[in-house]
C-alpha cells in the first residue's frame, strides 16, 4: 500500500542537524493510516467482475462460419429465451451445458472458461415484453 501526501504549502529548507526530518504536519496521523487501511480492506480493487472465455486457455474456439462461435450463439439464444426469469450466472451454466453437448464436424469439443472476481450478487437483464 502506498499513501500520497501532498502538503498544503511547501517550504524549502536546507537540512541541518536540527532539521533533517520531514515535518510532523506532513505525515499522516494514525487515524488517517487506519482509515486508509480500512478503505482498502472494505473496497477490493478487482470486484464484481465476470470474465467469460470461449474456450480454455491454450485451445482455440470452435465456430460456425455462418452463425459464429458456439459461445456467441448459445449466449444469445439463452439470453433471448431466459433473461426474463434467470440471472446471468444461471444462463452461463445453461450455455456451458449446451456447449458441452456440441461436437464439430472434425470431432472437436470445447468448454468455456468462467472467472468470477468478487462476484457476490445476481445480475438480471430482464428485458420485459417487446412488441
Amino acid at each position: 500500500d502506498s499513501i500520497a501526501i501532498i502538503p498544503n504549502t511547501i517550504t524549502t529548507t536546507t537540512p541541518t542537524k536540527q532539521n533533517n526530518r520531514v515535518p510532523a504536519s506532513w505525515l499522516p496521523s494514525s487515524n488517517q493510516l487506519a482509515n486508509e487501511k480500512n478503505h482498502h480492506s472494505k473496497h477490493p480493487i478487482q470486484t464484481d467482475m465476470l470474465l467469460v472465455f470461449s474456450c480454455l486457455a491454450g485451445f482455440v474456439s470452435v465456430r460456425n462460419e455462418t452463425a459464429g462461435s458456439w459461445l456467441g450463439v448459445a449466449l444469445a439464444y439463452f439470453i433471448m429465451t431466459h433473461a426474463h426469469e434467470r440471472d446471468l450466472l444461471n444462463i452461463l451454466h445453461m450455455v456451458t451445458r449446451d456447449i458441452h453437448q456440441r461436437v464439430s464436424s472434425n470431432g472437436h469439443m470445447q468448454s468455456i472458461e468462467l472467472k468470477l472476481l468478487g462476484w457476490t450478487k445476481s445480475l438480471y437483464f430482464n428485458p420485459g415484453r417487446i412488441g
